[in-house]
């Protein structure tokens, strides 16, 4: 039997979009209803999982894996911001997350939040 997390409580909200929004991206709430892309040192709501440039649609709790920047994240309880190019980071504070894994050949992470 292999490990899986997908699917563990996982949520995902439409919002507005006032600009592109890029698919995979970390978000943030830009203004009422309304999400934009996080910007470099930025804490984000949650992930992109599609957007029409009217609407997002954000994954805001459950497992992602995605691209990190930087140094290697530590395994367990953790906090993220936004890099300046759309992957993670880890920082003294930021999105709480739990890394549960790292893969450092390919540069992924695996982190609830």
């Amino acid at each position: 039997m292999k490990v899986s997390f997908n699917g563990f409580n996982d949520k995902a909200l439409t919002f507005m979009c006032g600009e592109e929004i890029t698919k995979g991206y970390p978000v943030k709430i830009s203004s009422k209803h309304t999400v934009a892309m996080s910007n470099a040192d930025e804490e984000f709501i949650g992930i992109c999982l599609e957007s029409d440039n009217e609407n997002a649609v954000v994954q805001v709790s459950g497992y992602v894996k995605m691209n990190y920047s930087d140094t290697v994240p530590s395994l367990g309880r953790n906090f993220f911001i936004c890099a300046a190019d759309g992957t993670v980071k880890e920082s003294t504070d930021g999105t709480p997350v739990i890394v549960l894994g790292v893969d450092s050949t390919d540069t992924t992470v695996e982190f609830l939040f």
